[in-house]
């Protein structure tokens, strides 16, 4: 049972880790004033930990784990175009 926990407890360090990685990209969005892509990134970063904590203690939060994967790809690949769109302009 402890050993249970303690993989769902580093997994969802590990995953909230790497979602963490986008966080420069949204201070220089904020830097920037770039409202609308920092919105973006922001709800992406709150969908991507809801996914994690789905995911890692394998329960529903309002929503199963395969929806939270689907909002996410969709804001993964929102927030890239839009960021491909701010460094071209």
């Amino acid at each position: 049972m402890i050993g249970s926990l303690l993989i769902s407890v580093v997994r969802f360090i590990v995953m909230a880790l790497t979602d963490a990685a986008m966080i420069p990209a949204l201070l220089v969005m904020q830097r920037n004033r770039r409202h609308f892509e920092l919105f973006i990134g922001c709800f992406h970063l709150i969908i991507s930990f809801l996914f994690n904590i789905s995911g890692a203690w394998e329960t529903n939060i309002f929503l199963s784990e395969l929806e939270w994967h689907f909002i996410s790809d969709v804001l993964s690949i929102t927030y890239a175009l839009v960021l491909c769109v701010h460094l071209m302009g």
